[in-house]
């Protein structure tokens, strides 16, 4: 009796479970830096620069739009010294990769099915690559200098809502990166 109990009452939970419960786990978002070849990394040699990569993953079968964020944020993907002060005893700040956010953001960016959406930002883009910003930024910043040898931190705290079947789905993502130039 106590077996049949547990297996109602556990599939009661189940079926009770919001679609947003159940939709919750099906994007998922990463940030990291990476070098010009792609790879994960928090060490970068003098004469290469970090690239931020921030991904938003659809892991469903179903299409999601990215409806909301917040990367207009001020201190979205700033770099700071970990090391030097600026005037006011604080880290001193070296900028962030990008200009603006939300340049084209009518309607939303579709993520399709078992689709990543990538922003990625080069600290320094090569010229030429105006045209290649992802469509969530206005522009690259063209005005940073080359990150000197020594150590930074960079972080971002995120919010995104997303609509998928005519669920909200709401997600977040907060992280520091610690990282090197030699």
């Amino acid at each position: 009796m106590k077996a049949i109990f547990l297996i109602c009452f556990s599939s009661f939970l189940f079926l009770n479970c919001t679609s947003e419960e159940i939709h919750q786990d099906r994007i998922e978002l990463k940030f990291n830096l990476i070098n010009q070849e792609g790879i994960i990394t928090t060490e970068f040699k003098n004469s290469t620069q970090p690239i931020f990569n921030l991904q938003i993953i659809n892991n469903s079968n179903d299409d999601t739009y990215l409806v909301s964020h917040n990367l207009s944020d001020e201190n979205i993907f700033k770099v700071f010294s970990t090391t030097e002060l600026n005037e006011n005893s604080e880290p001193l700040s070296f900028g962030k990769p990008f200009k603006n956010a939300g340049c084209e953001f009518i309607g939303g960016y579709p993520i399709n099915s078992d689709e990543t959406f990538y922003v990625t930002l080069p600290w320094i883009p090569k010229e030429g690559e105006s045209e290649n910003y992802p469509s969530i930024l206005c522009n690259y910043n063209f005005d940073n200098d080359s990150l000197t040898q020594g150590i930074y931190t960079t972080s971002l705290d995120l919010q995104f809502s997303f609509q998928s079947n005519g669920n909200t789905i709401s997600k977040s993502i907060q992280k520091e990166i610690n990282f090197s130039i030699n």
